[in-house]
């Protein structure tokens, strides 16, 4: 064995870094170059950008827009039953096109309403319905099939296939969201006339987050390379999955300083470990004298961390830090194993 380097602090014979012999590379790491050149983790890309989302209410508009211009750039809006009068009031002065818009359903059958008063909002407007880009999303299933095929034709940028498994707070298996989600993204594709490419790249995923912060990067990890190993069998080449990971309240307190800290150390784990989307939830504040809508204050602190992450720090320069890390490879592998076997079993 070659010692890699002799460093004054590793001058005990005990310690000493070396290369390890029986270090092998696992089947879920490995590349056919000449089958699949690009094959990758990294998907090859020059950096690894990544979008914040924010949940609004309707009566919000001046909030939005003041977001918008801090650098916003992805929002989710509930679905009601007043949802084509909630969209005027809070989209008012604002373009679809230049933002993302995710509409959280209360059940999957909503679906097809929702289209419908997207259409009506459009025809008002005067908005191309192609413009919008974003999803129907329901954590109790995916609405695809739900629709009539000509109206979810005309909102192209609209995704309704949305995979995201129950939160189940502190989890027992770190492979339970994997499984769920990877076994209905399976079932819906093998149900669905389109082709598995194009299914696979229309698809979004929602991962949760607690405060633990070396098991939910891994498990991120897991997540791609289960994912690498769909894209692969399906023949669907090196697609980027739309991966979103969603910081669950219950990893914040109640000190305003920790929960500003717990967020920006989630958020790092969440961009080094591959995700293309964040969901924050209000960063819980109380309402004191000086800090009179904690709400707006949360949002701003929120973009803030996008800002110092993405234009200080610069951890949109760096594609896939932690390919090579033995801790991380290991124990994504161990999880992406015991996911898959239960996904196909």
């Amino acid at each position: 064995m070659e010692k890699i380097f002799d460093h004054p602090a590793l001058k005990d014979e005990k310690l000493k870094w070396m290369l390890s012999e029986g270090l092998e590379t696992h089947p879920l790491h490995q590349i056919d170059p000449e089958k699949s050149p690009e094959k990758s983790l990294a998907f090859q890309e020059p950096e690894n950008d990544w979008k914040f989302i924010l949940p609004f209410r309707t009566d919000e508009n001046q909030a939005l827009l003041n977001a918008l211009s801090s650098g916003l750039q992805s929002v989710e809006f509930e679905y009601t039953e007043n949802f084509y009068t909630d969209l005027l009031k809070l989209l008012e002065g604002v373009h679809p096109k230049y933002i993302e818009l995710h509409f959280a359903l209360q059940r999957p059958e909503q679906a097809g309403k929702a289209l419908s008063d997207l259409m009506k909002f459009c025809k008002k407007q005067k908005i191309t319905p192609g413009e919008f880009t974003g999803t129907l999303r329901s954590n109790t299933g995916s609405p695809a099939g739900l629709i009539d095929p000509g109206l979810a034709a005309q909102f192209s940028g609209i995704s309704t296939l949305f995979f995201s498994a129950p939160h189940t707070g502190v989890e027992k298996k770190r492979s339970f969201q994997l499984t769920e989600i990877f076994r209905s993204l399976l079932n819906t594709m093998e149900h669905s006339n389109e082709d598995d490419a194009e299914f696979l790249k229309r698809s979004y995923f929602r991962l949760y987050l607690d405060n633990d912060l070396l098991a939910d990067m891994v498990k991120i990890r897991a997540f791609n390379l289960i994912w690498a190993l769909i894209t692969d069998e399906t023949g669907a080449g090196a697609i980027k999955p739309n991966l979103e990971v969603a910081i669950s309240p219950g990893a914040f307190g109640k000190d305003p300083y920790n929960n500003l800290i717990a967020a920006t150390s989630l958020s790092i784990g969440a961009i080094t470990s591959g995700a293309g989307r964040i969901y924050f939830p209000h960063i819980p504040l109380e309402k004191t004298e000086k800090l009179r809508d904690p709400a707006t204050f949360s949002r701003r602190m929120t973009l803030n961390i996008s800002h110092i992450l993405r234009l200080e720090s610069h951890f949109n320069k760096v594609v896939d830090p932690l390919a090579g890390s033995h801790f991380f490879e290991t124990q994504a592998t161990r999880i992406a194993e015991e996911a898959w076997e239960k996904i196909t079993s």
